[in-house]
């Protein structure tokens, strides 16, 4: 991977483009067999910086743990504040074990309707969904999948650090790491803003406006712990794309 940790510009959309195909087969395969279970998708969300998102982590997971997926052991991925993504079903429906959760108990019953269609896909992984937030992560989402009890492959978090209240948002860095296996991947993209002070469209919804500046100093704290960027690191901010913002993307490996 060229460059793991940076803000979004137009020109990373052409790194994912067969990954976007491939999202894009999968929510119609999901339309198709559970209608009644709302996922977002890719063409509604508004602007086209949500596929960047889940055509990265896609891109990233299947360079780093080969694809298609072994089925032995099976790639264990857990997705922390999950909503109605897109891209942990996508990822267990092209073989992983997946164990979201959200701290909205609400989408249980439609996330788990999922398990009907990948029942029927013979390659498909475990999906399972959880209730639970930052702070008891590590009581409720014990990875099943795992010789490590309560560590998984990939940890991962999309667009969901910057909601986190203000006290548990330093924390929440370090729970991710502590729920990584050595040599894990973890992934998280949030909002990101040219200065964090300033005032912007939708703060009402987020707690932290995240800079460059202060990714840095989250991706540096990372590197505390020994974590190791995956592809190089890049800080500038690259350009305004949709409601005064853009997002930015950490994506870094824990050591064996």
């Amino acid at each position: 991977m060229k460059t793991g940790i940076k803000s979004i510009e137009l020109s990373d959309f052409e790194e994912i483009r067969f990954e976007q195909g491939q999202l894009g087969f999968i929510l119609r395969e999901f339309r198709k067999f559970v209608p009644e279970a709302r996922i977002d998708a890719t063409d509604t969300i508004g602007h086209p910086m949500r596929t960047w998102e889940w055509g990265r982590v896609l891109l990233n997971i299947k360079e780093m743990f080969g694809y298609p997926f072994s089925q032995d052991p099976r790639v264990s991925v857990l997705d922390i504040g999950t909503a109605v993504s897109l891209i942990g079903p996508a990822l267990a429906y092209l073989g992983c074990n997946v164990q979201e959760n959200d701290v909205d108990g609400g989408w249980k019953r439609e996330r788990l309707a999922l398990n009907r269609l990948l029942e029927k896909v013979p390659s498909a992984g475990e999906f399972r969904w959880t209730q639970a937030g930052f702070g008891t992560l590590r009581e409720r989402c014990s990875n099943p999948w795992g010789v490590t009890t309560g560590q998984y492959d990939v940890v991962m978090s999309i667009s969901t650090i910057e909601h986190v209240e203000t006290s548990l948002e330093l924390g929440a860095w370090r729970e991710m790491f502590d729920l990584l296996k050595p040599g894990g991947l973890m992934i998280v993209t949030m909002d990101c803003f040219p200065e964090a002070k300033k005032g912007y469209i939708y703060d009402a919804v987020r707690y932290t406006n995240y800079d460059m500046k202060l990714v840095k100093k989250r991706v540096d704290e990372l590197k505390s712990y020994g974590m190791i960027p995956v592809g190089e690191e890049d800080y500038r901010w690259h350009g305004v794309h949709v409601d005064d913002g853009s997002f930015a993307s950490v994506h870094m490996r824990k050591p064996f």
